[in-house]
């Protein structure tokens, strides 16, 4: 996870990876929030951190799409590899399904011109056919929200800054490469490579 002005958590927050915040220097939260990694606040790893996030936006904002969706719901959609692109905003009702095809290595790109944001409670990714999370990426040209009691997928790269509501649950990462990352008893989990765990949607 990586936010540029602040990262803030609410609750019983658990990140398992690393937490990065640069420029700022405003961790709060993470008691009880718990950080199963490294914390790094406005020191060089984190710095370069957020150098290697900018270069991954521009990559990703700048590749050839082979798909418009702009204007439909990702809810209820399955997709098989490639890049997506939204000319603004993207919004996820319902149960988006990513099929890699067998592929475990197929990446899956989504271009959105401003807002991600999925419903409370009725939002979820799921992959199938070898589909990896560590694969999937979300390059956003304003600010993510995830809503409440959501399962998402995938890294996350936000021009301004994400949000994740009450319960949310992510396989990713969250980079807010201008302002804040604020959590609310969120678990987050970088993808290594293991298996997604199961999940219940809407759990409480």
């Amino acid at each position: 996870m990586l936010g540029s002005s602040t990262v803030t958590s609410t609750g019983n927050t658990v990140l398992n990876g690393d937490l990065g915040l640069s420029p700022g220097t405003s961790i709060t939260g993470f008691t009880p929030g718990l950080v199963n990694g490294a914390p790094h606040a406005a020191d060089a790893v984190a710095l370069q951190a957020l150098i290697d996030a900018h270069l991954a936006y521009t990559t990703l904002q700048t590749q050839p799409f082979i798909q418009d969706l702009t204007g439909q719901n990702l809810g209820g959609l399955t997709l098989t590899p490639g890049v997506r692109k939204f000319d603004s905003s993207a919004q996820l009702t319902g149960e988006l399904t990513l099929d890699a095809l067998g592929n475990s290595n197929a990446r899956f790109d989504f271009q959105i011109g401003s807002t991600l944001t999925t419903a409370d409670c009725n939002a979820s990714v799921r992959l199938i056919n070898g589909a990896q999370a560590d694969n999937v990426f979300w390059q956003v040209g304003s600010s993510a929200t995830l809503g409440t009691y959501n399962k998402f997928d995938g890294t996350i790269i936000a021009d301004q800054s994400i949000g994740l509501n009450t319960g949310a649950i992510m396989f990713g990462r969250a980079l807010a490469l201008n302002t804040a990352v604020t959590l609310d008893f969120n678990t987050i989990t970088v993808p290594t490579g293991i298996p997604e765990p199961a999940y219940t949607i809407c759990q409480r």
